[in-house]
């Protein structure tokens, strides 16, 4: 084997070697690429994330509001129910008054 065959050997390895590391060039650009876009993706739900998180910190604050609405409510009730008793006796006195009432006029007149 002569100086210029082992040269040209050579050159074609580096050749080889040359085309060799452009594929892997442009495999890396095609991951980098792909990295990009779901380095977006990922960003994109940790924005939708933020926005859940707000929206049940709001979804909570609403239940506790509604919370208090409703022992303020059954609380109201139960008080209602403790006193229905007495306007009823009350209803009923003040039918008697009117009949007394009508007893009186008619006594008088």
């Amino acid at each position: 084997m002569t100086d210029r065959e082992l040269l040209e050997g050579i050159l074609k390895k580096m050749d080889n070697i040359d085309t060799k590391l452009m594929k892997l060039d442009e495999r890396v650009t095609s991951m980098d690429t792909k990295l990009v876009q779901l380095d977006e993706r990922v960003s994109s739900m940790d924005t939708k994330l933020d926005v859940v998180t707000q929206q049940v910190a709001r979804n909570s604050e609403d239940i506790a509001v509604l919370q208090v609405t409703l022992d303020t409510v059954v609380a109201q009730t139960a008080h209602n129910a403790r006193l229905q008793p007495s306007l009823d006796n009350a209803v009923a006195k003040i039918a008697e008054l009117e009949m007394d009432m009508k007893l009186v006029k008619k006594l008088i007149s």
